[in-house]
């Protein structure tokens, strides 16, 4: 049995090189992996994580024969982050509820996957 995988990538402005913000994939079984991601409020609806998340999932999906599900999550609110995790093809399966602690608090949240 393996270990699982972590890969994290920087996310940097092409112009200046300036770090903006990182999308991760983990492989925490051979056949499911998991994006997350954050990005600079600065640089919000400019497409620039649904770019990243694009090219993370095409990475992914080649280099990992066995992957037979991407997931990703966020809090319900988040529309903004909905739309990142639609885009790239992933479907809302639900939300679970006190699921997650984020910023001090027990939130739900919203859990997207794409299989193949």
């Amino acid at each position: 049995m393996r270990d699982s995988l972590f890969f994290i990538f920087a996310l940097r402005l092409k112009k200046s090189g300036k770090v903006v913000g990182s999308i991760d994939f983990k492989n925490p079984k051979p056949w499911i992996g998991q994006i997350d991601y954050a990005l600079s409020p600065l640089l919000w609806n400019q497409g620039l994580m649904t770019e990243a998340a694009t090219a993370l999932r095409d990475w992914a999906l080649a280099s990992f024969p066995d992957l037979l599900r991407l997931q990703g999550i966020c809090l319900p609110e988040n529309k903004a982050s909905a739309q990142v995790l639609q885009k790239i093809g992933m479907e809302l399966e639900g939300v679970q509820k006190k699921a997650f602690f984020c910023k001090g608090k027990v939130v739900d949240i919203a859990s997207y996957a794409l299989t193949r």
